[in-house]
């Protein structure tokens, strides 16, 4: 069935300017615009995947990484579990507001403040993901173990940059990946995302990598990751 430019446009909460970018991105196919916006239900079906990825914070060049490299199945295992996370931490803010309103007192916790997060990529995972650390933190062997990870990733994509080789890089991601899913219970991808997300985006780690590239490659050692996790 073929949708007109108005119904796409309403329907989706789409304006066509997003649409010709996500066209520009490689993301939905050129041959919509033909005159005027026409879409069947396939490219309906992708551009709710879009705008469920940029919901979950992904940049439009992660977005078309996951598209070309994700199995469906994973796709929508990925975004069920994000709705949950979401759930979760909304859930604990609404308990926290009615005992407010009821008992007049604030209780001062990451669950009261949690949803006032300013994170940028799958907010209730990453908070999820936050309190794991900190009791991974506590244990010096995990602690140690990370930060070898974390330094061996690092010092991976350096070699990467200078020699173009991922072999190393790679092999590092499956050690951090092996890791979540060991010590993470309802382990996710979202973790793993959100886990290197962390550590380069995160003004003490992009100053890491500055001093050791002279330049912030977070965002590019970000991407290396996305496509990793989506294609192995």
């Amino acid at each position: 069935m073929k949708y007109d430019s108005k119904f796409v446009r309403h329907k989706t909460n789409s304006s066509l300017k997003q649409i010709k970018n996500y066209i520009n991105k490689n993301l939905l196919k050129k041959d919509i615009i033909n005159e005027k916006l026409e879409m069947d239900d396939e490219g309906l079906i992708i551009l709710y995947k879009i705008k469920f990825l940029k919901e979950i914070g992904f940049t439009l060049d992660e977005t078309r990484i996951i598209l070309d490299n994700l199995k469906e199945i994973e796709l929508l295992k990925m975004f069920k579990y994000f709705i949950l996370k979401e759930k979760n931490l909304l859930n604990d803010f609404e308990k926290n507001l009615v005992a407010f309103s009821e008992n007049k007192k604030l209780e001062i916790n990451r669950n009261t403040f949690g949803y006032f997060e300013s994170e940028t990529l799958a907010k209730g995972v990453m908070f999820d993901l936050y309190n794991y650390r900190i009791e991974w933190y506590k244990n010096e062997t995990f602690k140690k173990e990370l930060k070898v990870i974390r330094k061996n990733i690092f010092t991976s994509f350096s070699d990467y940059i200078k020699n173009k080789h991922l072999e190393n890089l790679y092999l590092y991601f499956e050690s951090l990946n092996v890791f979540l899913k060991t010590y993470i219970k309802d382990y996710s991808k979202l973790h793993f995302f959100c886990m290197i997300k962390w550590w380069t985006a995160e003004p003490r780690y992009v100053k890491q990598i500055k001093n050791k590239l002279n330049y912030n490659y977070g965002p590019d050692l970000f991407n290396q990751a996305v496509i990793w996790i989506t294609k192995f």
